[in-house]
C-alpha cells in the first residue's frame, strides 16, 4: 500500500499538470483564434496579391522558357544558314549566268529570224496615185 499511495499521488499530481497544461492551451487557442480574427481582413488581401503575383510569376517564367527555347533554335538555324548560303549563293550565280546565257541566245535567235523574215518579206508594191478629181467643165 505504501507504494500505492505514491503512485496515486504522482497520478494525481500527472492529472493536475494535465489539466494544467489543457486549460493553457484552450486559453492559447482562444488568444490565437482572436488574433486570427482579426488578421484575416487584413491578410486576405495580402494573400490575393501573394496568389496573383505567383500566377504572373508562373506565366513569365513560362514565357521565358517559350523565349529560351525559341532564341535556341533560331540560333541553330543561324549556324545552319550562314553554313549553307555560300552553296546557295553558288548555285543561284550559276542559275543567273546560265538565264543570262539563255537570253542572250533566244536574243541572237529573235534578231536572225527578224532579219531572215525582212529578206523573205516582198517590199510592199507602190501604191498608184489617185487620178485628179474631175471639177466642172468650163464652157467655150
Amino acid at each position: 500500500a505504501a507504494r500505492a499511495a505514491p503512485a496515486a499521488d504522482l497520478l494525481a499530481a500527472f492529472k493536475a499538470a494535465f489539466d494544467v497544461n489543457r486549460a493553457q492551451m484552450a486559453k492559447g487557442a482562444a488568444r490565437a483564434a482572436r488574433i486570427e480574427d482579426r488578421l484575416d481582413p487584413k491578410l486576405a488581401p495580402l494573400a490575393r496579391d501573394a496568389q496573383a503575383l505567383a500566377d504572373g510569376l508562373a506565366k513569365a517564367a513560362a514565357r521565358l522558357d517559350r523565349a529560351a527555347i525559341q532564341a535556341a533554335c533560331f540560333k541553330r538555324l543561324l549556324r545552319i544558314e550562314r553554313l549553307a548560303l555560300p552553296d546557295r549563293l553558288t548555285r543561284a550565280t550559276q542559275a543567273l549566268d546560265a538565264a543570262a546565257a539563255r537570253e542572250a541566245h533566244l536574243q541572237r535567235e529573235y534578231a536572225a529570224l527578224r532579219r531572215r523574215l525582212a529578206h523573205l518579206a516582198p517590199s510592199p508594191a507602190p501604191q498608184p496615185t489617185p487620178p485628179p478629181a474631175a471639177g466642172p467643165v468650163a464652157a467655150p
